[in-house]
């Protein structure tokens, strides 16, 4: 996923490492109601990954599930959804280590490590503090940047958009 308007690797890790705790959080105070699954867990096996959501839900597993992308959408694909209607690609599982330097990687792994080792997913770098320049600059980077983009989209983009629909 894209970090989000203005998002920096290491701001994009703190909204991560904060939403994920809520959802652990979550998951140990009722843990009959949560299954905890990851992405890799179902691109490495997603006949026993959807098995045990099925088991989870109290329904029926059917082989036609491992298919369903074969299937015919009762929905309309966005860029939010696209690739739920698309075959699991293992290559995905990996994207971000070819995506993200290892600075970011870095600095993700400097905010995440606890939540990343409690997910069971192993560190890639020392996950060594970023100096106090480089946090001001992802902090003011994520303010400044951020805000202009935000302003954009609401303002310049509608604006753009209309123009280029009349001519």
């Amino acid at each position: 996923n894209k970090w989000g308007l203005g998002t920096n690797a290491y701001s994009g890790a703190l909204r991560w490492d904060k939403e994920v705790k809520v959802q652990i959080d979550f998951c140990e105070k009722y843990p009959e109601n949560t299954l905890l699954l990851r992405f890799e867990d179902l691109i490495d096996d997603l006949a026993n990954s959807l098995k045990n959501v099925c088991r989870h839900l109290k329904i029926e597993f059917q082989s036609e599930m491992l298919s369903y992308y074969t299937k015919k959408f009762e929905f309309t694909a966005n860029k939010q959804n696209q690739n739920t209607t698309k075959a699991p690609d293992a290559s995905l599982k990996n994207k971000w280590k070819t995506k993200l330097s290892h600075c970011e990687i870095n600095n993700i792994e400097y905010i995440c490590q606890d939540t990343i080792k409690k997910l069971d997913y192993p560190l890639y770098t020392n996950a060594l503090q970023p100096t106090r320049l480089k946090r001001l600059w992802f902090k003011l980077h994520q303010r400044f940047v951020g805000e202009i983009q935000i302003q954009y989209q609401l303002k310049v983009a509608p604006k753009l958009k209309k123009f280029k629909a009349k001519n």
